[in-house]
């Protein structure tokens, strides 16, 4: 997948070895339904409407993916999904 330069090196693991990029305030990764809560909880401090979740993201970046003529499993391989379902 392409990647700016500039995010690239953002995201390149740690010294530690670590690649988790999204820290808590407890200093640990995020669990899916807290990343969930902070993403609601962003979106309604920015206005947006209140259908707006991180799920809803990576469904479009999915649909735009396959506009662009990816096929399922190359899409799968990006969004990190398991199973066609």
């Amino acid at each position: 997948m392409p990647i700016l330069p500039a995010l690239e090196e953002s995201i390149e693991p740690s010294e530690t070895g670590e690649a988790t990029w999204l820290i808590s305030v407890l200093g640990q990764p995020f669990t899916s339904n807290g990343i969930g809560a902070l993403f609601k909880k962003w979106t309604k401090a920015a206005g947006l409407p209140e259908p707006c979740a991180l799920h809803g993201l990576r469904k479009a970046a999915c649909g735009r993916m396959a506009e662009q003529g990816l096929a399922n499993h190359e899409i799968m391989a990006l969004t990190g999904h398991k199973t066609l379902k």
